[in-house]
């Protein structure tokens, strides 16, 4: 085992700073979750509601960062990813890369709103 690893578990350490917690686990496997339902529901053939997609992966996303309130890119990526890369390779197609775009939209508007919670009036001038 490399010296500066800690039991070879980088992503538990991308998302617990100190000691791991139950919450920051249980929201990974949340977000990750979360991410692939998303990505099934939206890969089916008889699925056409980019709009539920849409609002699926900005809700998600925001009020997971809101609950953390750390590394939004995260969870951006964990509820986002999961859609190009099951619909990228089944339909030749791009356009889901957005998927990252519009988690990435949540994750930060609730990011900012557990900043804004946090430190209350500093935004204010």
């Amino acid at each position: 085992m490399a010296s500066g690893t800690s039991g070879g578990r980088p992503i538990l350490r991308l998302v617990t700073a100190s000691a791991p917690d139950r919450p920051a686990i249980g929201l990974l496997a949340l977000a990750l979750a979360a991410g692939l339902a998303i990505a099934y529901v939206d890969s089916r053939p008889t699925s056409d509601s980019a709009g539920v997609t849409v609002f699926a992966l900005v809700g998600i996303a925001g009020v997971i960062a809101f609950v953390a309130r750390r590394r939004p890119w995260l969870w951006a990526l964990l509820v986002g990813l999961p859609t190009p890369l099951a619909e990228v390779p089944q339909y030749h197609d791009a356009s889901p890369i957005a998927a990252v775009a519009f988690a990435g939209v949540g994750a930060a508007i609730g990011w900012t709103l557990a900043e804004a919670r946090r430190h209350p009036g500093s935004a204010s001038g």
